[in-house]
């Protein structure tokens, strides 16, 4: 916390190549359009995992509730790989993008 409030005294005061004010900040409607455009399939495919999952878990848990429990522990399990695949992806995008651009100026 204290990290932030320093960071931020030291953006307000010190650093004069960015105008500051509320005026400055406008939205753009063609910027706002794109975010979206990439960001709503990723909403609405965790929104339907999430009602699979939930219907998932009625239907087993009508069987056994160990069944919800096993699946329970799966998708943890899989998630978890997931994510360290999803990290490995982000990071070597980034690398293979500033040696690509690094290039591109040489």
């Amino acid at each position: 916390m204290h990290f932030f409030i320093i960071a931020d005294v030291f953006q307000l005061k010190v650093n004069r190549q960015i105008v500051k004010g509320l005026k400055y900040i406008k939205p753009s409607k063609k910027i706002i359009c794109e975010r979206y455009a990439v960001g709503l399939p990723a909403l609405i495919a965790q929104g339907l995992m999430s009602v699979m999952i939930y219907g998932l878990n009625i239907i087993l848990g009508m069987v056994r509730e160990s069944m919800v429990t096993a699946y329970g522990l799966y998708y943890k399990i899989q998630q978890f790989i997931f994510f360290a695949t999803f990290g490995l992806r982000y990071a070597i995008t980034s690398i293979i993008s500033f040696h690509y651009s690094m290039s591109k100026k040489q």
